[in-house]
């Protein structure tokens, strides 16, 4: 499990940039530690990868979440991410 400052700097998204996908688009839902500090799992941070690969190449977020959240076998973009 790893925390936001960690996903940040495996994946090159802002961490403000996580927190507002997560909030905009309903994306991911990571779990919270004892002191509720976000962590992140090994795919959650491969679906963060993938979805700022699509970004990069100028698909608007709304869109790379959606196709990355279904590639990855997630209903919606619900949680299934964790897994």
């Amino acid at each position: 499990m790893y925390n936001i400052k960690a996903v940040e700097q495996m994946t090159g998204v802002n961490r403000n940039t996580i927190r507002a996908w997560e909030s905009r688009y309903d994306f991911l839902k990571p779990e919270r530690n004892g002191i509720g500090y976000r962590t992140y799992s090994d795919r959650e941070v491969e679906i963060v990868k993938r979805v700022k690969e699509r970004v990069d190449k100028g698909q608007m977020a709304s869109l790379a979440i959606k196709v990355v959240m279904k590639e990855m076998g997630c209903v919606g973009n619900e949680q299934t991410a964790n897994g």
